[in-house]
């Protein structure tokens, strides 16, 4: 997971400067392309879903907004998909994989346990909706009052970042958490649509990318992914820097 939460937040820079031509030399912008080309196989035998899901939303939003030709926008999204569904065929757990992801059923012991474990952080948030339970409480009260009867596995975290922000403190973290990840997405498409610079692109697909993947991980505690959090606020904060340099040029202009 870790690795293909890396790719989650490095792949759509990527794919950003590989459709601008005029940002980079020649041979840059062809070695994103083959960058871009090697990683969809990297992507799929990783077999992690929501970044499957990430990039079926980030792939064709990129495209479509860095391609002024929507019809050659087209085109290239359905060699796209052609390709990928060929990497698909040559592994049939990564298929397997794919097939799982509406199955709900008990069987389906990973998708039934992030079900188990957003009721119970819901829970934990409606008995303590204000500061919740306390930060790095969330495993002491699950185990301790919300664990289902149903659950077979004793996971730390909820599977879904918001969810444990407002369970561990309640609407105030919860909603702060959620304005500040809105914040930067506004931000990202009003400077692209008033400047059409591929660094406001590029960041875009990434909060979007990052914010996906929240939905069924909890990328600020889980142990060998909070790593994660570190590089996309690294990747805000050199945004922000940029982002002030390309507002400066236009006041100039």
């Amino acid at each position: 997971m870790f690795l293909a939460g890396v790719n989650l937040l490095i792949i759509p820079f990527i794919l950003t400067y590989s459709l601008n031509k005029t940002t980079y030399y020649n041979k840059l912008h062809w070695l994103f392309r083959f960058t871009i080309f090697i990683n969809i196989p990297a992507l799929i035998f990783e077999n992690t879903r929501i970044v499957w899901l990430a990039f079926c939303i980030i792939f064709p939003l990129v495209i479509f907004l860095g391609i002024k030709n929507k019809f050659k926008a087209f085109l290239i999204i359905c060699c796209i998909a052609i390709y990928s569904f060929g990497i698909f065929q040559m592994s049939p757990q990564s298929t397997n994989r794919l097939e799982s992801i509406t199955n709900n059923s008990y069987e389906n012991q990973p998708n039934y346990e992030r079900l188990l474990m957003w009721q119970s952080a819901s829970n934990m948030f409606i008995e303590h909706p204000i500061f919740g339970v306390g930060y790095g409480n969330y495993y002491t009260n699950y185990i301790s009052e919300y664990r289902s009867p149903l659950a077979r596995e004793y996971q730390r975290h909820p599977h879904n970042t918001f969810l444990e922000k407002l369970s561990e403190a309640g609407i105030l973290g919860g909603i702060s958490y959620l304005l500040l990840i809105l914040y930067f997405i506004f931000n990202s498409v009003k400077t692209f649509i008033k400047n059409k610079n591929p660094i406001n692109l590029s960041y875009l697909a990434c909060i979007l990318a990052y914010s996906i993947g929240c939905l069924t991980d909890c990328l600020y505690s889980s142990y060998n992914l909070k790593e994660l959090t570190y590089i996309f606020y690294l990747f805000t904060g050199i945004y922000l820097i940029l982002n002030s340099y390309i507002k400066q040029e236009h006041q100039y202009e």
